[in-house]
């Protein structure tokens, strides 16, 4: 089962390796965003490859039928990967604001794991999909993680194969939500994708719930519990109102600061930093300046 530090890690994403390293083993990196324009349609091209192998070996749609999730881009609303492939952010606007893109996160059919995973392993090194090249992969708590080699970059590429529910022929709403990544503004302040669900969290915890990966409940309720998921209703749980500013930790900061008396704004912030232990200068620091300037807290 994934726990939470699992599902925070999953969410923010970390680089495998496959081999020992200085023996011919290849390990991930984040690529330069500037060469977006060429790397996301080889990206999205190789993942149609591997669909129609995944179907031509055992019948099923990771992406759904007619790869239908590919098609509409939901395949991809998961972390950062979501501004990576929107088509509506200039690549001039996506660059600026991050520099260098981690992994690539997709959304798979949790239904055909082991048939997903059955293919990644008959699959030899050196397989051409597309212009990218197979490498490998590893098995994850909830994903497997694919590594491909795209001729404009030194370094391979990680793409993360997320297992989430699938309403249809699209991940459902909540597994989107679950999987989001803030919003590209945040990333442009140097606030990371998995913080936004640490806000989350924060905020519950005031209210006698917990945020995770099977979505918001009861702070007693046992792990396996299946929680709220949805963005609307956990909006409207938190905070009174259903609002889209709960899909950004900015937008979660302002739904605090209206929605929430000022004389539990510090508690919301303690929970928040807490959950980093010595991470306070580090990468957490944007976010805690962030919420020490939009609501006046200390620590």
């Amino acid at each position: 089962m994934l726990k939470y530090k699992q599902f925070l890690q999953l969410t923010e994403g970390g680089n495998i390796q496959l081999g020992k390293k200085g023996e011919g083993g290849a390990q991930a990196a984040p690529f330069d965003s500037s060469k977006r324009e060429t790397t996301v349609p080889d990206i999205h091209a190789a993942l149609s490859v591997l669909h129609d192998k995944v179907q031509k070996q055992h019948g099923v749609h990771i992406f759904g039928k007619d790869k239908a999730a590919l098609k509409t881009g939901s395949a991809f609303q998961s972390g950062s990967t979501a501004f990576l492939f929107d088509k509506n952010i200039s690549h001039k606007d996506y660059a600026a604001k991050v520099p260098k893109t981690g992994d690539v996160d997709t959304l798979v059919n949790k239904e055909h794991k082991e048939k997903l995973d059955h293919t990644l392993s008959s699959l030899p090194a050196g397989t051409r999909l597309g212009k990218t090249t197979y490498l490998g992969w590893k098995k994850g708590a909830d994903e497997s993680h694919v590594l491909l080699h795209h001729p404009d970059h030194e370094h391979p590429i990680q793409v993360d194969m997320n297992h989430v529910k699938y309403d249809g022929e699209h991940p459902s709403e909540g597994s989107q939500f679950a999987r989001s990544g803030g919003s590209l503004e945040d990333r442009g302040s140097g606030i990371k994708g998995e913080h936004h669900k640490r806000l989350i969290n924060a905020v519950a915890k005031t209210k006698g719930m917990k945020w995770g990966p099977k979505g918001l409940k009861g702070a007693d309720d046992a792990p396996s519990a299946e929680g709220d998921m949805s963005h609307a209703s956990v909006s409207k749980k938190l905070f009174g109102v259903e609002h889209e500013g709960i899909k950004s930790f900015s937008g979660i900061t302002s739904l605090i600061k209206k929605h929430i008396p000022a004389a539990h704004h510090q508690a919301i912030f303690d929970n928040f930093a807490g959950s980093f232990a010595k991470e306070m200068d580090g990468p957490a620091k944007p976010s805690l300046d962030h919420l020490r300037k939009h609501l006046g807290v200390k620590g």
